[in-house]
């Protein structure tokens, strides 16, 4: 196998990625509490974006050349006001505060693991829509009834969303994107309306595989920690180890080569377990472009986003059904007003957003600044796809703007809501449309 070689750089792109390779296993911990005696296992799980984010600002925090030089500043209340360096200092700027971000953005993670040809080969979370039809994969449409608005007569579901079917009218059992990743290749047929190949698709546990972890809490006594064990508190704790060779990948936006001196080494999730930094990388396979054929997009989610009303963007909650009105698309999505209306939806189970409040929050009733975990967010997961209509618009102007934005409605410049976008195709059923 040729050696892999991280100082390959890309000619083609002025992008930065950074590619952090586990040297251990990881543990990225779930919302969920954890108590010994009460509560035996402490669940873990893929590495939400925000914790990739959060190792990326420390490393530029503690940066030997372009880093804070007032650590014990950065984090007060008042924060970067009071230093004395504020007045030459890229930090706020840059990746601004403990409660404000700054201009870095981040697209990701994604997994990731090196080939044979000493190149990075990006692992999505499969598209919602992708099903397995018997031993075939197939890719669900939107099913489409006769008449001058086809949708407007359609048999609905519980959301006023059109009924999803395979183009080919077979029966399908079971979503086949469960635990399961697709390579850019199968990402890009996929949203062309293709099933991927075999050798496309790869079960996570395949590059993500799970290792549970035994341990028990000790007895304290007067003098500290006797070293004895305590009755009933046997707990689990479950862990990941990526395969050889495989680790998190990462777009990085607004920030520049002269802005950083990655470190070789940092720490990511819980238990500070050991990740290589690598920085100058060929992203040889990364998120496909999109490809406006018509006025039909379909959005799908690489990493979770977090939506005010729960399920979907507010601007598509509202624009269901033949009745849909203008929308308002905010500037990031092409500005103006378009008429768009949501077709369908395939979404998954909400996953939990945590985290820790690293800001010192200011009290009331005379009670000092703490620090504490931030309030349970529920977002949607990786995967969710959006079919939608552009009634009226520039579809290949949004079509751009929500590629390179994203459609989270909250804090997307952590990497929550990271989206593709194909199309979609409908499929007759009833009769002749």
């Amino acid at each position: 196998m040729p050696a892999w070689n991280p100082e390959r750089t890309h000619e083609m792109t002025d992008k930065r990625f950074l590619f952090l390779e586990p040297l251990d296993f990881t543990f990225f911990r779930t919302p969920r509490p954890f108590f010994a005696a009460e509560v035996l296992t402490a669940q873990g799980t893929f590495p939400l974006p925000q914790a990739i984010y959060g190792a990326i600002r420390s490393m530029i925090l503690l940066d030997p050349d372009h880093g804070c030089r007032e650590l014990e500043t950065f984090g007060r209340e008042g924060g970067c006001k009071s230093c004395a360096h504020v007045a030459d200092c890229r930090i706020p700027g840059l990746m601004g505060t403990p409660d404000h971000h700054g201009s870095l953005g981040l697209k990701g993670p994604v997994l990731a693991r090196r080939t044979d040809a000493g190149r990075l080969e990006a692992w999505f979370s499969a598209p919602r829509v992708l099903v397995r039809a018997g031993r075939d994969l197939d890719v669900l449409q939107p099913a489409q009834l006769p008449g001058n608005d086809p949708f407007s007569s359609r048999e609905k579901d519980d959301l006023n969303l059109a009924i999803m079917v395979t183009p080919h009218g077979t029966e399908y059992d079971k979503p086949a994107g469960e635990d399961r990743l697709v390579s850019a290749g199968g990402l890009a047929r996929i949203l062309k309306g293709q099933p991927p190949e075999r050798d496309q698709v790869k079960p996570l546990h395949e590059l993500f595989r799970p290792e549970p972890r035994v341990g028990v809490a000790l007895r304290m006594g007067t003098q500290g920690c006797e070293r004895t064990v305590e009755p009933s508190h046997l707990y689990t704790v479950c862990c990941h180890r990526p395969a050889p060779g495989t680790g998190f990948l990462v777009e990085l936006d607004g920030i520049e080569h002269k802005d950083m001196s990655w470190p070789a080494v940092t720490f990511l999730g819980g238990e500070r377990r050991a990740a290589a930094v690598h920085s100058r990388i060929d992203e040889a396979a990364w998120l496909p472009e999109p490809e406006v054929t018509s006025h039909r997009l379909r959005l799908c989610l690489i990493t979770p986003a977090i939506f005010k009303n729960g399920w979907a963007p507010e601007w598509l909650v509202n624009a269901r059904g033949p009745s849909a009105g203008p929308v308002s698309l905010l500037e990031r999505f092409g500005g103006g007003t378009a008429r768009v209306r949501l077709v369908s939806a395939v979404v998954g189970s909400p996953v939990a957003v945590g985290g820790f409040q690293m800001a010192l929050l200011r009290k009331k009733n005379g009670f000092p600044a703490q620090r504490g975990p931030r309030p349970i967010r529920l977002a949607v997961p990786a995967g969710s796809t959006y079919d939608i209509e552009i009634l009226n618009g520039d579809t290949a102007r949004i079509a751009a703007a929500i590629s390179k934005q994203g459609i989270s409605e909250q804090e997307a410049e952590a990497g929550f809501g990271v989206t593709v976008v194909g199309h979609w195709e409908p499929v007759a059923i009833g009769g002749k449309s």
